[in-house]
């Protein structure tokens, strides 16, 4: 995580606390920089240590893992210009389906809505969070897209007998603080 990355989840923390208050559990993706946002978030908010939960995971870009866009098109352009247009049918080289991704975080989110918890906290990533808001606004996956998603911009989802999407992309936190996603790595 960089210099940024922690002020920006220290400045989430801080907005979260005046927002909201009281949270009851922080979770999070078991991948570094979301373990290391988690826990900056659960010290802020005076919670018990993140817990770590696989369904929680980015989605596994396969042989595009950790490649910047410009590299995948050089090789693979055909299939990155349908994962932008249709990604519900892609699956990258040795990665996952889209669907499957959606499939177990919302498993996840079904298991925690049946805990005695009123607010809780869940770090994970991008496509995770676009995945669950496309099928809870009841949206073809190929509206994936159409939500912006800032680094530590916050969605919140009311889980109850009928979840839905309250917020999408909170970043009211991040008054000069925001990074430019465009050219990041996949």
């Amino acid at each position: 995580m960089t210099e940024q990355g922690r002020k920006q989840a220290e400045s989430l923390a801080k907005y979260l606390a005046k927002q909201y208050h009281v949270f009851d559990r922080v979770y999070t993706s078991p991948l570094l920089r979301t373990v290391e946002t988690a826990a900056i978030l659960a010290q802020g908010l005076l919670l018990p240590e993140p817990i770590a939960d696989n369904r929680l995971k980015e989605m596994n870009h396969g042989a595009w893992e950790g490649k910047m866009k410009e590299e995948i098109a050089a090789t693979d352009s055909e299939l990155l210009r349908l994962w932008k247009e249709r990604p519900e049918e892609v699956q990258m080289p040795e990665g996952e389906l889209l669907s499957d991704v959606i499939d177990r975080a919302y498993e996840f989110f079904e298991q925690i809505a049946d805990e005695e918890f009123t607010r809780v906290i869940v770090v994970t990533h991008d496509v995770v969070v676009r995945g669950l808001v496309t099928r809870l606004l009841r949206r073809p996956l190929n509206d994936l897209w159409l939500y912006e998603m800032d680094n530590t911009g916050y969605t919140v989802i009311e889980w109850d007998s009928m979840p839905h999407v309250a917020e999408v992309n909170v970043s009211e936190h991040l008054e000069g603080l925001k990074s430019d996603t465009r050219n990041q790595a996949l």
